[in-house]
């Protein structure tokens, strides 16, 4: 059979820390009173805000990224500084 190589740094806490974490794991149910359902609701809106606030931005400013990414369709190909690498 294959044997398994253990690492040189093993921490010998890893069992306990392994233990522990599936302990934590097991227990579904968690208690949560109304203040802390108001504080996940507030970081949720605050969270869509701020993104929703960006998608804003990007569509309305333009920048240089985008400037460089899209030339004007006005200028012609004659009239371009030849791009420099």
């Amino acid at each position: 059979m294959w044997k398994r190589k253990q690492r040189p740094d093993h921490d010998p806490m890893r069992e306990i820390d392994l233990l522990l974490m599936e302990d934590i794991m097991m227990r579904r149910n968690f208690p949560t009173d109304a203040r802390a359902k108001v504080a996940q609701t507030l970081c949720m809106l605050i969270v869509l805000t701020v993104l929703g606030g960006m998608f804003i931005h990007a569509l309305t400013h333009n920048d240089a990224t985008s400037l460089v990414a899209a030339p004007p369709l006005s200028s012609s190909p004659i009239d371009q500084l030849p791009m420099i690498p």
